[in-house]
């Protein structure tokens, strides 16, 4: 529960307080949310929607070569970037589109394993009394 509410602050603050590419990714792996996908603990490369990565950004401005991003977003949200691309803090950044099977039958469970794995190193490793100085 908690990293659902990081997210949602960090959704809705926006980025304007926040340096470019600073890479931060919240993992939040539960059904009907969307966002963000960091495909780098996931074992299969995902399956995208479309071929080429998607970018919305105005005519005027100036666009830096950016690398893509990997987002999980309801189908008429792909459909109709133009519109949605601020609520994800994406405009004008290349996006490959993940297909909702996909995220399901691979990123899920690679990030509940790979969550229940940090939670185990956290828990089990060397912390307990008698591990620090003087104790010989």
């Amino acid at each position: 529960m908690k990293r659902i509410l990081i997210a949602l602050v960090f959704a809705a603050t926006g980025s304007s307080s926040f340096a470019t590419d600073v890479g931060v990714s919240v993992s939040v792996s539960q059904p009907g949310l969307y966002g963000r996908v960091d495909i780098g603990s996931v074992p299969v490369p995902p399956a995208v929607i479309y071929r080429q990565p998607v970018i919305i950004a105005p005519a005027e401005q100036v666009v830096v070569e950016r690398q893509p991003i990997y987002l999980h977003v309801p189908p008429g949200h792909a459909k109709n970037w133009g519109k949605h691309c601020a609520k994800y803090n994406a405009c004008g950044q290349p996006v490959y589109f993940v297909e909702e099977g996909w995220y399901q039958q691979q990123y899920l469970p690679a990030q509940r394993q790979r969550d229940d794995d940090d939670r185990h190193d956290k828990h089990g490793k060397g912390h307990g009394k008698g591990h620090g100085k003087g104790h010989d």
